[in-house]
């Protein structure tokens, strides 16, 4: 009989059990049920992720602002777009759509500092918001870019390391930091290669300016014989203008040298200090267009927030001093700074 007993309440033991078994198991089933229709929601679910990045430009806020909230302007920095330029680019809504091979984006909406986009991706779509930000002194500008996206979208971004928000980012900064993109010159800061310059100066007409650098140079020349010595580097001569009146201009030759010689014949001499800086821009094309070199340095300078100290002197790697060379020259353009 007592054997009866233990083997009954064994097995009223084992079937509470078994019961309280199947019920975690029905349990878990629900709860995993519950998670993958959630999770089926999730991805379904017209909910957007957003991918941030930011970077620093060496640009005040009102110079970059235009490089992005003007879809005219994207041609310059936007991945791809450059190859395509010209061919199947179009604007279109008062530039608020932008139409190009395997891209198209539309404008929500913008303002100075920031520009909320709608690109099409295929049948889905994207947002992206990009923000500015100037630094404490106004000299810099950090640019914060922000893409939403569905969750398949994002997590392929984020799994696949295939975020478009880097390339993007990246490319407007590269773009900003580069004078020779974003001013359409090579321009850089260096230090003083000449420290002693020979001058000679004249007032000439604007169309014979030219011509009167070249009759300078030869007789600054013919001062160098006379003397028995030379320019340190007469190659690559020097040459300054500035407006004098309405129709004249004063017109510098410059030859430098070792060392000062007597003054005579209107021979001065330009001394500059071997611990000086230059900003200097480099310029190849017709003469005539050198203008442009002089607008971007004066640019440059003002963005910079660089002091000149003296006038702007041009060198002459290939001389622009008669007609035919006029009309293919290659110059370095001069700043003196501080």
């Amino acid at each position: 009989m007592t054997c009866h007993y233990y083997a009954m309440r064994h097995g009223k033991s084992s079937n509470r059990k078994t019961i309280r078994f199947e019920m975690k198991k029905k349990t878990l089933l629900i709860l995993l049920s519950i998670l993958i229709v959630l999770t089926g929601l999730v991805f379904l679910l017209p909910i957007r992720y957003p991918t941030s990045r930011q970077v620093r430009v060496a640009l005040p806020i009102n110079e970059v602002s235009p490089e992005f909230t003007q879809f005219r302007n994207w041609v310059k920095w936007f991945p791809g777009l450059q190859s395509a330029y010209g061919t199947d680019i179009a604007l279109s809504g008062s530039d608020s759509i932008l139409n190009a091979p395997g891209l198209y984006l539309q404008m929500v909406n913008s303002g100075p500092d920031y520009i909320n986009l709608k690109e099409q991706v295929g049948t889905q779509s994207r947002y992206h918001s990009i923000r500015l930000f100037a630094d404490s002194f106004g000299f810099a500008t950090n640019v914060k870019w922000t893409e939403y996206e569905l969750l398949p979208g994002w997590l392929a971004s984020h799994l696949l390391q295939r975020s478009s928000v880097d390339r993007n980012i990246f490319a407007l900064k590269a773009f900003a930091d580069d004078p020779s993109r974003f001013f359409g010159f090579k321009i850089k800061i260096m230090p003083v290669q000449d420290t002693l310059v020979m001058t000679m100066n004249t007032i000439s007409h604007k169309k014979d300016a030219l011509k009167s650098l070249a009759g300078l140079y030869e007789e600054m020349h013919d001062f160098l014989e006379k003397n028995h010595t030379h320019a340190e580097d007469s190659r690559y001569p020097l040459g300054g203008f500035q407006r004098h009146g309405n129709d004249s201009m004063v017109v510098m030759a410059g030859l430098p040298v070792r060392q000062k010689i007597v003054s005579g014949n209107n021979i001065k001499y330009l001394e500059m200090p071997a611990g000086g800086k230059m900003l200097v821009g480099e310029y190849e094309g017709r003469y005539s267009g050198i203008r442009e070199l002089y607008k971007a340095m004066d640019r440059y300078k003002l963005i910079r927030n660089l002091v000149p100290v003296a006038s702007p002197f041009e060198r002459y790697i290939i001389s622009p001093l008669n007609g035919a060379d006029s009309l293919h020259v290659k110059i370095e353009l001069f700043y003196p700074i501080l």
